[in-house]
């Protein structure tokens, strides 16, 4: 008998003799793990897996719905570069439908669902409109010159049949995380985590089974007797009649000392509620979901639902608001910038969300406001570092501010528009340089909410 190798035998022990379609992927116990392929880990984790669906969406979903607007850079009277909010109907569009058949919250939902599931994503920019697409990862190949530095181009082939179709560097965005032991590919999120989607799908398969069998788990009938073939066929019948749900209430007769022993064990013996709440526990750690918002049981991490939405922000939606940020004005805004219809804007011409708008960060922008006016009373700064500090614009209010009479900074801060909301307020960039289109301002770099209001 072959003898097996200590990762052979855990990899027997926690999946059985033939491991299920997912871990196996995953190679369990192998010295080094290997790339989880992307169909596979589709089917096993967001279609049948409700923790990694939902996770999926929830980061999605608050993404998708925070308002992007367009600024362009203009030097003030007191030689600081500022940025003025403008319309720019063609790249606002954008963020509502990136194309005619997919809206802004679908081409955001699929380049998650890409990056968690498959490491990846890639996006197509569609002429002449420039419109959007995300690529499906298992339908997309990149392609690499002969000494494989560097990819020429892409190779993607629709699961609906067709002849291969080859895209130039130019034309896609690849997209894709880190990976310790791939230069061109990239490192799945629920790769890290595809032990716990086997146990999670596994316990739901056993437990369904055993419903469906009366609730009553597998065991061995005995008799000291020496049942006849037809004996034996009456009493698995007879068994069979009283499984499932609708024959419930139903009796059972047998004869000749038959007796019932249980070799398996039931979902209280293995402790099954407590491992299905590690597991998601632990798919929602991976995937960067607080526990909290799918309303898991013993996952009251946070004190209370504001922290919990505040610490999701920060963690999860504004890393990729900023990742997100950084691919379209590096690579989408230029190409929409250089058509001839829009040549009356700047070539720098900059897109940015607005983190205003979300209101998990209100305590933070409060604090900031209050540090701030504090600061000022105090003497610590003066009004024009105040209004900075803010985002509001000094040439708009300064002249409202008289030393020693009339109104006091904190009135004219409450009665003038906040930054952002219209087109005559101004967001003060790095002083003395002009905003680059191919470098996001401090604002977009920012990974928590104080510096998000910042925006210097």
């Amino acid at each position: 008998m072959q003898k097996l190798t200590l990762g052979q035998r855990v990899k027997q022990f926690l999946f059985g003799a033939t491991p299920s379609p997912f871990s196996a992927l995953c190679n369990v116990g192998d010295p080094l793990w290997k790339t989880t392929d992307y169909i596979t880990a589709s089917r096993e984790a967001y279609m049948a897996n409700w923790v990694v669906l939902s996770c999926i969406q929830k980061k999605a979903a608050p993404v998708a719905a925070v308002p992007w607007y367009c600024y362009t850079p203009e030097q003030g009277d007191n030689g600081k570069w500022l940025e003025k909010r403008v319309s720019v109907p063609e790249i606002e569009d954008m963020f509502l439908f990136v194309n005619d058949n997919d809206s802004w919250l679908q081409f955001i939902t699929a380049t998650i669902a890409s990056l968690d599931l498959g490491g990846k994503a890639y996006w197509r920019s569609i002429e002449p409109k420039q419109e959007l697409e995300c690529l499906y990862v298992h339908e997309t190949t990149p392609r690499f010159d002969d000494g494989q530095r560097a990819i020429i181009g892409y190779e993607h082939t629709s699961s609906y049949g067709g002849v291969p179709t080859f895209l130039s560097a130019e034309e896609v965005r690849y997209i894709r995380n880190w990976h310790p032991l791939d230069k061109w590919g990239g490192l799945a999120a629920i790769q890290a985590a595809a032990k716990h989607v086997d146990i999670a799908n596994a316990g739901a398969g056993w437990n369904l089974a055993l419903l469906q069998n009366s609730a009553r788990p597998g065991g061995i009938l005995s008799t000291d007797a020496t049942p006849t073939p037809e004996q034996r066929e009456d009493v698995l019948k007879a068994v069979e009649a009283r499984s499932g749900a609708a024959n419930q209430g139903k009796s059972l007769f047998v004869w000749g000392g038959i007796k019932y022993d249980r070799d398996t064990m039931t979902p209280t013996d293995m402790a099954w509620g407590e491992l299905d709440v590690r597991a998601a526990l632990a798919i929602c750690n991976v995937l960067g979901v607080p526990a909290q918002k799918l309303n898991i049981p013993g996952s009251e991490q946070y004190a209370n639902k504001e922290q919990s939405e505040e610490s999701f922000v920060t963690d999860s939606i504004l890393p990729v608001l900023t990742r997100v940020q950084r691919h379209l004005q590096h690579w989408q805004i230029p190409k929409m910038l250089a058509k001839p219809m829009m040549s009356h804007y700047p070539p720098n011409l900059r897109i940015a969300f607005d983190t205003e708008a979300i209101s998990a960060l209100q305590e933070d922008r409060d604090a900031l406001y209050a540090r701030t006016i504090e600061a000022v009373d105090k003497g610590i700064i003066t009004l024009q570092q105040a209004c900075d500090t803010l985002g509001y614009d000094w040439d708009e209010i300064g002249t409202r501010l008289v030393d020693g009479d009339r109104q006091t900074l904190e009135t004219v801060l409450n009665e003038v528009s906040q930054p952002d909301k219209t087109g005559a307020s101004r967001v003060v960039v790095a002083p003395g340089s002009v905003p680059d289109n191919n470098k996001p301002a401090v604002a977009e770099e920012a990974t928590n909410a104080t510096a998000n209001n910042t925006q210097k």
